[in-house]
């Protein structure tokens, strides 16, 4: 019995070594430098997106304009909110 168990051991020992080996080959062909710049967008970590350009158009108004102007839209005045 002992001897069976000291040789599925040294069989063991000796798959591990072959694994080893054959990992040390597939690791040779895998490139050594990483690509500095990836080729998709969705495999960046960090992406910086261009800042928004802000019309006058669209700035903000006063409270008393926007009610004039809802006023002589709807041609009815701004009803208050109660919470």
């Amino acid at each position: 019995m002992v001897m069976i168990i000291s040789f599925i051991v040294s069989l063991l020992n000796i798959f591990r070594k072959l694994l080893y080996k054959f990992e040390c080959f597939l690791l040779s062909f895998l490139p050594n430098d990483p690509i500095s710049n990836p080729v998709s967008d969705a495999y960046r970590s960090f992406k910086v997106h261009p800042l928004p350009v802000i019309e006058p158009d669209h700035l903000p108004v006063s409270f008393d304009k926007a009610k004039a102007a809802y006023e002589a839209k709807h041609n009815k005045p701004l009803k208050p909110v109660f919470r």
